[in-house]
Parts: C-alpha cells; structure tokens; sequence
C-alpha cells in the first residue's frame, strides 16, 4: 500500500503542477495586466485535499474496510464544505478578481473531481487485489 501512496501522491502533484503552469500560462496571455498573486494557492489547497484523502483512505482500509463508503461520502462532503469555505475567504479578502478566480477555481476544482475518482478507483483495486490473494 506504501507503493500505492507514494504513486497516487506523485500523480496528483504532477497533475497539480501541469494544470498550473497551463493555467499560468493561458490566464497571463489573456490578462497580462492581471494581478494573480492568488494562482498559486489554488493548486495548493487541491494537492492538499488530495493527500488528505489517500492517506484517510490508505489508513481507514488498514482499520476497517468496510468503513470505506463513509470515508466517501465524508470526503464528498470536506471537498464541498472546503470549497466553499475557500471561495468565501477570498471573496471577502480581495474582492477583485473575483470572476477570473470562480473560474479557475472551478476548472480545478473540475480536475480534482476526475483525479479524486481515480485515487478511488485504484485504491478500490489494491484492495480486491489484497482480498483475493488473502483468500
């Protein structure tokens, strides 16, 4: 399962770091005269979200897994209360921008989304995997 950590965690960081520099790229062509001292902290806060659920997953398989199905369904309900909690302290931070950011935001946020399915999916796969040769 270390194995399965270590490369769910590399993918997410190389995603991140991918969809950064593109989105970095794209939002610096179209609005060069942009302030966009907030970008950086977006792909952050994801890679975070992300760590949180491979470990909360890896460790709440090695406890119970028939637990799992909550774990989901508290992930789902983290991203969202996260989320929101995100979008609100930067519109009452830094009221400008506010449009650009919502976009950004939720093109990450869209991202993460795929990328959390698939850490499930392999992670439901390890399992079956370790079940079957328990058995």
């Amino acid at each position: 399962m270390n194995k399965l950590a270590v490369k769910l965690l590399s993918l997410s960081a190389l995603v991140q770091i991918a969809l950064s520099l593109t989105g970095w790229a794209v939002l610096k062509n179209i609005y060069p005269q942009a302030n966009l001292s907030w970008f950086p902290y977006i792909p952050l806060a994801f890679l975070a979200m992300s760590a949180i659920l491979i470990f909360a997953l890896l460790k709440m398989y090695k406890k119970d897994g028939k637990k799992l199905v909550n774990l989901y369904m508290f992930a789902k309900l983290f991203k969202l209360v996260f989320a929101m909690v995100y979008v609100l302290t930067f519109y009452f931070a830094e009221n400008q921008n506010f449009e650009r950011f919502i976009f950004v935001f939720a093109v990450f946020y869209a991202f993460y989304i795929a990328l959390e399915i698939f850490i499930i999916y392999c992670v439901e796969k390890e399992i079956k995997k370790l079940n079957e040769t328990n058995i």
